[in-house]
């Protein structure tokens, strides 16, 4: 077992002890159809899911507005996606009772606890991709790097 700032790890097979300390299942053998992780990223990795939470995050929005947020996405994929997001209780429905009448999509509680998990993975993601550009960029010939540079905004050193 170690100890560090962030708590402690125990090293090897048995996983971290602050996973089981905070109520976690310990790494163990199981099918992906039991993780329970494993089912909800599978379903927000869903093509637009993610990104409807995102562009709701501000405020309830209309079928029409959400649609042109989203370049690329059709009306019936729209409406299956936030069908499932109310079905897996992420979305509310309103009633607008305001001319022109309609519907808007609103986050429930559960979707406003999971949108700051949603930011925190893409914070990880562009760092990760970032990094990934970065090891791309110097393991080029110098010749190549120059061009590149003003591309991405990275400031290289001569080596």
């Amino acid at each position: 077992m170690e100890s560090s700032a962030g708590g402690s790890r125990q090293a090897g097979r048995g996983g971290s002890v602050d996973a089981v300390h905070a109520g976690l299942d310990a790494p163990a053998p199981r099918h992906a159809s039991m993780c329970p992780v494993e089912d909800w990223l599978g379903f927000l990795g869903h093509r637009w899911n993610a990104l409807i939470l995102w562009h709701l995050q501000g405020a309830p929005l209309r079928h029409a507005l959400l649609l042109e947020r989203l370049p690329g996405i059709t009306a019936k994929v729209l409406s299956e996606r936030l069908t499932g997001l109310q079905e897996r209780g992420l979305l509310t429905r309103v009633d607008i009772v305001a001319v022109p009448r309609g519907v808007a999509y609103g986050l429930t509680p559960a979707a406003q606890q999971l949108v700051p998990v949603l930011n925190q993975l893409e914070w990880w993601a562009r760092g990760v991709s970032d990094e990934r550009a970065l090891t791309r960029l110097v393991s080029l010939p110098r010749g190549d790097v120059s061009g590149l540079i003003g591309v991405i905004g990275v400031a290289v050193r001569d080596r």
